[in-house]
């Protein structure tokens, strides 16, 4: 049987209705002739539109209780409570001249459809599992939430522009978004440079495991790994890395790491069989931790090989990368060389891009952190996102057009700035802008 939550039937606070509308009609000057509610619920956006004046109200529910409570809570002749299902009532008997559709759509997540037993038409278009940002300010749920104002014209052209406000400060923009060739951008970072384009350079992403306690280690004093359980372990070195997280992407250049991961695979699906004969003592401990794996929630894993991992590849074995966090508001590009040869691994809240030479990976640390990149970094990403800086963001950075913008200058004032002292040189910048083109040349060719 379908449940109210299947439905997501999340009522929108009156007060927060309230809110909404006083706004638009103070605010904004808005006045229709009508007001429309899809999936009214209890009509809380109804009772608050009554302060529009307009000269008709309608609201449409699917949920007949809720439909006799509107009717009954909200006494006005200029209210017609309609109980069908939006997506399939007949909108013929709606007025829609100068018509305001007011509303909080229903939705539920598919995780929740699954825990309540009910078959989705919805399929996951993130086949990592990623989760919406924890919210919770106004509906008491853990999603991202907005107040998106759309008007309709029939003029030829309008501004391509989007303001961005804060439930606090309905007055003033925090952020104003324009659309370029189909790509958002910042206008309030109008000053920044024009480097938008394709990344001649791919950016990766970490490797994925999700059992942390066994996977992710630290050194003991007796030479042993400890893991997550305080756990003493003895195990080979061979699949054992240096491993940067999100946490650890606090200075430009890392070449000390305190944490470390197995990595069971050279790539994704990789048969793990063989660590049975290589490296005995890392296949006993796995099995000693079975029930970890198996008790592994994202469905990616369903396929794999025992202990299977993702996010590995050739790349992760690069013992040159220029990585950053995909958390952090304020991006800052670390080159990760480990003095041994040892090549530093990455979990899966780091994006990073692989070089042959330390003196490469060095130089396009310096043009990712200078000031007039980190500009149109701002400009292109949203700062409340989950992840600001996402693999599509950073694969929008077009080198060739940075390698002919910065100068020398440029990077010697971003080497200063981080506290590095003076390495970069001419012939440095000239290696990495021959790189660049070459690897455009391949990308176009």
């Amino acid at each position: 049987m379908s449940t109210k939550r299947e439905f997501g039937d999340y009522q929108t606070p009156l007060e927060f209705a309230e809110s909404v509308c006083w706004h638009l009609a103070k605010d904004r000057g808005i006045n229709p002739s009508a007001v429309l509610e899809p999936a009214c619920g209890v009509g809380n956006f109804i009772k608050a539109g009554l302060l529009f004046g307009a000269g008709k109200y309608y609201g449409i529910e699917i949920n007949g209780e809720y439909c006799d409570i509107c009717r009954k809570e909200i006494n006005d002749i200029r209210v017609e409570i309609i109980n069908e299902d939006f997506f399939s009532c007949s909108l013929d008997r709606i007025e829609r001249d100068n018509l305001l559709v007011i509303g909080n759509p229903p939705w539920v997540n598919s995780s929740t459809l699954s825990s309540l037993g009910t078959r989705s038409s919805v399929s996951k278009s993130n086949f990592k599992g990623a989760r919406g940002i924890d919210a919770m300010k106004i509906f008491g749920v853990s999603v991202s939430a907005c107040l998106l104002l759309v008007q309709l014209t029939q003029e030829e052209s309008s501004p391509d522009t989007c303001n961005v406000y804060s439930y606090e400060n309905w007055n003033t923009a925090v952020f104003t978004y324009e659309c370029k060739d189909g790509k958002l951008c910042s206008t309030l970072s109008s000053v920044a440079a024009d480097y938008e384009g394709v990344c001649c350079f791919n950016w990766r992403q970490g490797v994925k495991h999700d059992c942390s306690k066994v996977m992710e280690l630290t050194l003991g004093g007796d030479g042993n790994y400890i893991n997550g359980y305080g756990e003493s372990v003895c195990l080979e070195p061979d699949l054992v890395f240096p491993l940067v997280k999100s946490s650890c992407c606090r200075q430009p250049v890392i070449s000390v790491c305190n944490k470390f991961v197995i990595v069971t695979q050279n790539k994704a699906r990789e048969d793990t069989s063989y660590i049975k004969t290589c490296c005995p003592q890392t296949w006993e401990y796995l099995e000693e931790h079975r029930e970890m794996f198996a008790s592994r929630r994202s469905s990616i894993y369903n396929t794999s090989p025992d202990y299977g991992m993702f996010g590995v590849g050739e790349y992760s074995f690069s013992r040159y990368k220029v990585c950053v966090s995909g958390f952090y508001k304020d991006p800052l590009f670390c080159v990760l060389s480990s003095p041994d040869g040892r090549p530093f691994m990455a979990d899966d809240t780091c994006y990073f891009i692989c070089f042959n030479s330390y003196n490469l990976a060095y130089t396009a640390m310096l043009y990712l952190n200078s000031g007039k990149v980190q500009g149109f970094l701002k400009s292109i990403s949203f700062a409340d996102a989950k992840r600001p800086y996402s693999k599509k963001v950073l694969g929008r950075i077009d080198f060739s057009r940075i390698c002919k913008d910065v100068t020398l200058e440029d990077l010697e004032e971003t080497e200063c700035r981080l506290c590095l002292p003076a390495y970069i040189t001419p012939g440095m910048v000239g290696e990495l802008c021959k790189t660049v083109s070459m690897h455009s040349n391949t990308m176009f060719a």
